[in-house]
């Protein structure tokens, strides 16, 4: 009977003979020698959690795939994690394969609208929408898009419908349009200072001013966007 080291051997190679690799192949992924490779597959060696973690990465398999414990939950994250590497290796050969102008636009997820709950980061790679911007607009890993719905910033020419992005690695100026927390809602205003200190504003009368005490930004806006035809 094998051991749990040699199941894991055993199960490592037919992956890499299904997905027709060479040990060479699967040595570079790991950034180790061939011979490291035969020595996992021959149950000689135990991987270190950190390898079998990039093995099972690179197979879409789970860990405990490699132990013979896969659970039917443990292969429905496997195969979620494989389809999204998979989707982003097809979005950027898409941007590559396009004219020279989509390799300097990045897509932006859209993951909610202001006013509104409170945007939840955690989902922003399993957004249904994405809005292209210019890469030198906006920082990459603070970036995301939100709806606006209501008035309260027609003043400024952002209409309910519209789509803003949002950088939140940004420190607001006088004069910026931001997104802020209030309770557990999100807010579209405008960052103002005073004798009193900074506060936000809407750019519509009917609205009342925010004191920052009462409210935390967590981005600034630095480019709206409507559709005049939907």
């Amino acid at each position: 009977m094998e051991t749990d080291q040699e199941l894991l051997g055993t199960r490592l190679r037919r992956l890499r003979d299904l997905h027709g690799e060479s040990a060479e192949d699967l040595s570079r992924v790991l950034g180790c020698s061939r011979a490291t490779i035969y020595h996992y597959e021959k149950g000689r060696v135990l991987p270190s959690f950190f390898d079998l973690e990039k093995i099972a990465d690179h197979y879409g398999v789970s860990i405990t795939y490699f132990l013979g414990r896969e659970t039917e939950e443990d292969r429905k994250i496997a195969q979620y994690k494989r389809l999204r590497s998979e989707l982003e290796r097809l979005r950027q050969a898409v941007v590559e394969l396009g004219p020279d102008y989509m390799r300097h636009m990045i897509a932006v997820p859209l993951i909610g609208t202001v006013p509104g709950g409170y945007p939840d980061f955690r989902d922003q790679e399993e957004a249904e929408e994405f809005y292209p911007i210019r890469r030198a607009a906006i920082h990459p890993e603070g970036a995301y898009c939100l709806q606006v719905t209501g008035n309260s910033m027609i003043g400024q020419g952002i209409f309910d419908g519209d789509v803003v992005f949002v950088d939140k690695t940004l420190k607001p100026d006088d004069g910026d349009v931001v997104i802020a927390r209030k309770g557990d809602e999100a807010v579209i205003r405008i960052h103002r200072q005073d004798e009193n200190g900074p506060y936000l504003e809407a750019a519509n009368k009917g609205y009342k001013k925010l004191r920052l005490k009462e409210a935390e930004i967590i981005g600034v806006v630095v480019e709206s966007r409507r559709e005049h035809r939907r």
